[in-house]
């Protein structure tokens, strides 16, 4: 079942309010979904409670706020709100359309899809643009809104593939969990508030969805081809 998000002092909700807070990853291009004002919200106070809409799960009912397990978000402009016996997973969280990747085990026992940034071969399954020069197309950068992820998957892969030595040392588990959770942001409407709310990450999660957002699954893959050939 999806989230609910509190808005302390708010008499009504939009894009604007998500966004304010920080929050627009929420909503996935959609109006944000019914709205119920509330003069005891889970602080006690006056405030409104949205239910985003969620396009292949479980939405869930602004009614139930009664019943959901509440947290204060960073900030102190939004709380988040989910029912305990049954969080949000993969399937509520969804967004729309999915950049394809590896599959990744969380802390809750489901499959989460990470999206493959940085290929072995060094290209990219991010969205990209294509350029028309006069005769024929061709694949151009990624787009804007993934040059970040991007820029960091290859960064990673220098760190960590050792053609960056210097920069081994900077992946700390901060970087890991910043990249994760960045990683997972493109094809599911959380982000590190909601990651540590549900309890997704857990000592050496994140490093799990760093190898898949580098695409180390396909090179371990395609070592083992070679090992299990032998010598030609």
């Amino acid at each position: 079942m999806g989230p609910l998000y509190y808005f302390p002092g708010a008499a009504k909700a939009g894009r604007v309010t998500f966004e304010s807070a920080g929050l627009g990853y929420a909503l996935d291009g959609q109006a944000c979904g019914p709205v119920l004002p509330m003069e005891r919200g889970p602080d006690g106070g006056r405030g409104v409670i949205v239910a985003p809409p969620c396009p292949q799960g479980r939405p869930a009912l602004p009614q139930g706020w009664a019943t959901a397990r509440w947290e204060a978000l960073p900030g102190g402009r939004a709380w988040l709100g989910w029912q305990p016996d049954a969080p949000p997973g993969p399937e509520d969280l969804a967004r729309r359309v999915q950049v394809p990747g590896h599959r990744v085990t969380l802390a809750d026992g489901r499959d989460w899809l990470v999206p493959v940034a940085r290929r072995v071969n060094g290209s990219s399954s991010l969205p990209r643009a294509l350029r028309w020069d006069g005769a024929s197309w061709s694949t151009g950068d990624v787009l804007p809104a993934y040059a970040r992820l991007w820029e960091t998957a290859c960064a990673l892969w220098d760190a960590l593939l050792g053609a960056d030595t210097t920069a081994a040392g900077e992946v700390t588990a901060d970087v890991e969990c910043d990249a994760a959770a960045a990683a997972l942001a493109v094809n599911y409407r959380l982000g590190p508030a909601e990651l540590s709310a549900f309890g997704l990450f857990t000592t050496g999660t994140q490093v799990e969805v760093v190898k898949a957002l580098i695409d180390l699954p396909a090179l371990e893959d395609l070592r083992g081809k070679v090992e299990a050939a032998g010598p030609s």
